[in-house]
C-alpha cells in the first residue's frame, strides 16, 4: 500500500524527491528534539530562580522578624 502511494505521489507530483523529504523530514525532527530540550532546561532555570527567589525571601522575613522583635519596647 505504501508503495503505491508513493507512486501516485511521485505521479502527480513531479518534483517531489523522497530522499530530499526524509532529508527534510530529519531536519525538521532535530530541530523539535533541540526546541524540547531548550524549553525543558529554560523550566529547569525558571525553577530554580523561583526556589532561590523564595529562600530570600524566606530569609529577609526573618531578619525583619528578628530586628522587631529586638527593637521592641
Amino acid at each position: 500500500m505504501m508503495g503505491r502511494w508513493r507512486d501516485f505521489v511521485e505521479d502527480i507530483l513531479p518534483w517531489f524527491d523522497p530522499i530530499k523529504a526524509r532529508l527534510h523530514d530529519r531536519r525538521t525532527e532535530a530541530i523539535r528534539w533541540r526546541s524540547i530540550s531548550a524549553r525543558i532546561r529554560a523550566e529547569r532555570g525558571i525553577a530554580d530562580y523561583e526556589e532561590a527567589d523564595d529562600a530570600a525571601r524566606d530569609q529577609g522575613q526573618k531578619l525583619i522578624d528578628e530586628l522587631r522583635r529586638e527593637t521592641k519596647p
